[in-house]
């Protein structure tokens, strides 16, 4: 399995919105965050809506796939936007990036909040553990570099 992070607002001319990651990178990143405590394991993962709890079928939802949410069939598009809240919840108070954002590649929106308050973690983290935490990993500054950029471009979503 292999992600794609994209910045959600990028500025124009944003030299790099997006970033592609194997799951082995991937894990290694989710491992640095959360040996920094910038990852968050106090919200679980949501449970999806039901596709039939909105009357939408299976063979509506593979019908459906890739249409814009403004041209579903009316119960299709409430689904629909039920999953777009879904992937875009974000705890009341948030302490980190939560971990189950990481580890799916379900369009899940890492927020502003969430990013800062893993950097508030990444702040008060010691030299020597940044540097235990992350020592091998050549790609980390530009990772931290692409936070930084989703932080003030509202957030990045996991594909």
């Amino acid at each position: 399995m292999d992600f794609t992070l994209i910045i959600q607002e990028p500025s124009s001319g944003e030299p790099n919105p997006h970033v592609h990651m194997g799951i082995g990178t991937m894990a290694a990143a989710v491992d640095a965050l959360d040996a920094l405590g910038m990852i968050s394991h106090s919200s679980a993962r949501p449970d999806p809506p039901r596709p039939e709890d909105f009357g939408v079928t299976e063979a509506e939802t593979e019908r459906w796939r890739g249409t814009r949410i403004p041209d579903l069939p009316d119960h299709v598009r409430t689904f629909a936007k039920a999953l777009v809240a879904m992937a875009e919840s974000e705890a009341e108070h948030p302490d980190g990036i939560p971990c189950y954002k990481l580890t799916s590649n379900r369009g899940w929106l890492v927020t502003p909040r969430e990013i800062s308050a893993a950097f508030g973690w990444w702040a008060s983290a010691s030299r020597e553990r940044r540097r235990q935490a992350t020592d091998g990993l050549a790609w980390w500054p530009s990772w931290i570099d692409f936070l930084k950029r989703a932080r003030d471009h509202g957030g990045f979503r996991v594909w």
